[in-house]
């Protein structure tokens, strides 16, 4: 529902970002404090640039430092990649020992009961 640019601070590289997590956590615990509690992290999303949504040695150490800092609200953060140029999309979980499970992916053009916004 909601997403942040890498923050003040985070370097944006043709093919790479680095996220500062001191704004990345601002923007997670406002969004946390306006939606009472309602909406809250759970991993991230990213688009790889060639055809594959296969995750990177980098997402994986991207998400394992995510998991073991003191601010992440939740143990096996997801990581959605999207492969650009394949249109493809695939979603991992981080679980236990830094292994990424790769999770089923259905994509709805609506849902029952949910307004659809364009």
């Amino acid at each position: 529902t909601h997403s942040a640019g890498p923050g003040r601070r985070g370097i944006r590289k043709p093919f790479s970002v680095t996220i500062n997590g001191k704004d990345a956590q601002m923007f997670c615990d406002d969004v946390y404090r306006k939606s009472n509690g309602m909406f809250d992290y759970i991993g991230d999303w990213h688009s790889h640039l060639g055809c594959s949504s296969a995750y990177s040695g980098t997402d994986v150490e991207a998400m394992i430092g995510m998991a073991s800092s003191t601010h992440c609200p939740i143990r096996h953060p997801i990581s959605l990649i999207y492969g650009r140029y394949s249109g493809e999309f695939s979603v991992y979980v981080l679980e236990d020992g830094g292994w990424f499970r790769h999770l089923p992916v259905l994509i709805l053009k609506s849902v029952p009961g949910v307004p659809v916004f364009t």
